[in-house]
């Protein structure tokens, strides 16, 4: 169905390393591989639900200026 010399083919081949003359063991362990994987990969990048908004930083107090030393 895919002609391996088509951009289709070389594009497959090339990232994912699929090619239609695969055998069936190719096939299984190609597909043992690929399911979890994206699975994982869809489930981390799906969002979150938002439990509230964030905490900021923690206010910080204005610094007093520091004392001029007594002059003897």
């Amino acid at each position: 169905m895919i002609a391996p010399d088509g951009w289709l083919g070389v594009i497959l081949k090339g990232t994912l390393g699929f090619s239609p003359d695969m055998t069936k063991l190719e096939v299984l362990v190609w597909a043992l591989y690929l399911v979890p994987t994206l699975t994982w990969f869809l489930l981390r990048t799906r969002p979150q639900p938002a439990t509230g908004p964030k905490p900021g930083p923690a206010p910080v107090a204005p610094a007093e200026p520091a004392a001029a030393p007594a002059l003897p």
